[in-house]
């Protein structure tokens, strides 16, 4: 399996963080690290699933949760209308119908 990993700088970057905050993160032990030669690695995916946990909210203040919505038209309707109505995120709880089929638009 290759594991692809990133300086401290290129993951804060990749999650749009400042590279002291996810530093501190990875100190505190909430997502793995390697020190190199006094350099900060992480695996890329480490990264992506931390920020996927931690950062949704972090800036959201405004966030529609959409629970077992089936029908994929009501789907893209929803979706329009959080836009509409400035929603910073939208949660889909598993039962919902997937946003990225073609009737969901």
């Amino acid at each position: 399996m290759n594991h692809e990993f990133l300086s401290l700088e290129k993951a804060a970057e990749h999650i749009q963080i400042d590279a002291n905050e996810l530093k501190h993160v990875a100190q505190r032990g909430e997502i793995d690290a390697t020190v190199r030669g006094g350099e900060w690695y992480f695996e890329h995916s480490a990264v992506d699933e931390w920020a996927q946990r931690n950062l949704l909210s972090a800036n959201a203040k405004r966030i529609a949760v959409l629970e077992d919505i089936m029908n994929p038209t009501n789907l893209g309707a929803i979706f329009r209308s959080a836009a509409a109505l400035g929603m910073d995120a939208v949660l889909l709880t598993p039962g919902c119908s997937d946003p990225l089929y073609r009737r969901s638009a």
